[in-house]
Parts: C-alpha cells; structure tokens; sequence
C-alpha cells in the first residue's frame, strides 16, 4: 500500500553516529558527583566516542580528566564544550 504522506513516526530516531550504551549507563550532566575510577562513555562533537575511567577532576566538576581504555593517554574534557558523558556512577546526590 502506498501512503500520501510519509507515515508519522513514533519513535525518536537515534542521533547519527549514535551508538548502543552498556547496560547500566547513564546520561550525567553533573560531573561533580563523579569519582575517581568511575567508568564513563564521551560523546563529543564529531570526535570519536571515548570509553575510560575518571583520572581527576575539579570539584566543580568543570574539568574531567579520563583515562581512555586501550592505554591511551589522559584526556582532558571541559564542560563548558557540552560533551555527553554517560557514567555506570549512580550514587545519589
């Protein structure tokens, strides 16, 4: 059967690029309750998405330092850039 119209959707589309999340990740828009060795996923921009651990980070949480899994080097996140960052850290605030 041909439609008019394209039917409507309804389910939101994943983002280009997006990738299935491990069980138990969550979107952390607070970086401040995250701690050092936390597992964590970034997403940022059109860089690649970067898995790791917490290495450091400011107590505002407006720096985060991430220790790429694979043995790369440190890498430094702003949150003022606005990467997503999703964590398996659920401690309540």
């Amino acid at each position: 059967m041909r439609y008019a119209h394209e039917p409507k959707r309804t389910t939101s589309a994943p983002s280009p690029g997006a990738e299935v999340l491990p069980p138990g990740y969550r979107r952390t828009p607070d970086w401040s309750v995250l701690k050092t060795g936390d597992s964590n996923i970034i997403r940022s921009g059109d860089h690649p998405t970067v898995t790791g651990q917490v290495d450091a980070l400011t107590s505002d949480g407006s720096l985060l330092w991430v220790l790429p899994d694979g043995g790369q080097p440190r890498k430094i996140y702003y949150r003022s850039d606005d990467p997503e960052l999703w964590s398996s850290h659920h401690r309540s605030s």
